[in-house]
């Protein structure tokens, strides 16, 4: 699974990294949109325990205008 995951077309994978200890891998990613990304995501509840992270460029937060 973690080998070969099914990447969709609209799925730009940056990094995916596996890890010693826990979570047991680290994927970075970039999806058109959240329900794209949900169901990317859903694929690797299947054989891991997962948290998900939303990440914004930092000049997108509120508090850095």
């Amino acid at each position: 699974m973690f080998k070969h995951p099914k990447i969709p077309n609209n799925i730009m994978i940056h990094e995916f990294m596996g890890l010693l200890g826990k979570p047991d891998a680290l994927v970075i990613f970039e999806a058109p949109d959240p329900a794209t990304a949900a169901d990317f995501v859903v694929q690797f509840g299947r054989v891991a325990e997962t948290t998900t992270s939303l990440a914004l460029p930092i000049e997108q937060f509120k508090w850095t205008s």
